[in-house]
This record gives C-alpha cells, structure tokens and sequence, in this order.
C-alpha cells in the first residue's frame, strides 16, 4: 500500500514540475505537453514491455528514444494497445530474445521496430 502511494506522490510531483515548464521548454525538449505528460502518468510497466519488443524486432530503442516525440508516440501507442494480454504472455512465455518478429506481429509497433532495425542495418548516411 505504501508504494503505491509513493508513486502516486512521485507523478503528482513531476506533473506539477512539468506544469511549470514554459512552451519554450518543451519544445526544447523536443515533445509536446502532452506527450510529456502522458509519459509522466504512464506505468513502468510500458517502457520495459516496449523495449522487450524492441528486441524482438532486432531494433536498438535507444536510438528510437533520441527522436523524443516519435520515442513517446510509441509509448502511448504501446499503453493503449489492445493486444497487451498476448504481449505479456508471449514476452513471458518465450522471453523476448526468444520470440521471431512474425510471432509478435500484433504489436502496433511492428512497424516502427522493423524500420529502426532496417535502418541500422543500413547505417548512418554521409
């Protein structure tokens, strides 16, 4: 009961920390208010499924989380997914260095994973 309290207090510390960020700031950041504040009310439990099936897919996240906005696009994608229940259990069932990308192709995401893991492959352009 205390962690979940703990939490509630830490998401109403940071959304009032975002509040008080300017336009300006945001943009700097490179995200909208809003994505910024749908990252900050998001369980942790989305971010880490999210890079599992990062992994599935071959595809390096932490390139994907250098383009900010596109970065919480596929988070909130990956909250309001209605496959969630088959994500768990196949990241469960098989671990995510275990599952072939056809296996997962439910995934909202799919697309936006095989094009990073293409990208990378392809490597930086001169």
């Amino acid at each position: 009961m205390f962690d979940i309290l703990k939490i509630t207090f830490a998401r109403w510390r940071k959304q009032a920390e975002l509040d008080r960020l300017t336009d300006q700031d945001c943009a700097d950041l490179g995200a909208s208010r809003t994505s910024l504040r749908n990252y900050v009310a998001m369980s942790a439990a989305v971010p880490k499924r999210m890079a599992q099936m990062a992994v599935v897919f071959g595809a390096d996240l932490t390139k994907l989380q250098h383009s900010r906005d596109s970065y919480l696009n596929a988070l909130e994608v990956c909250q309001g997914c209605g496959a969630v229940k088959s994500c768990k259990a196949l990241l469960a069932n098989r671990g995510a260095n275990m599952v072939l990308p056809a296996q997962a192709g439910f995934c909202p995401n799919a697309s936006l994973y095989t094009q990073r893991r293409f990208a990378q492959a392809a490597g930086p352009k001169h």
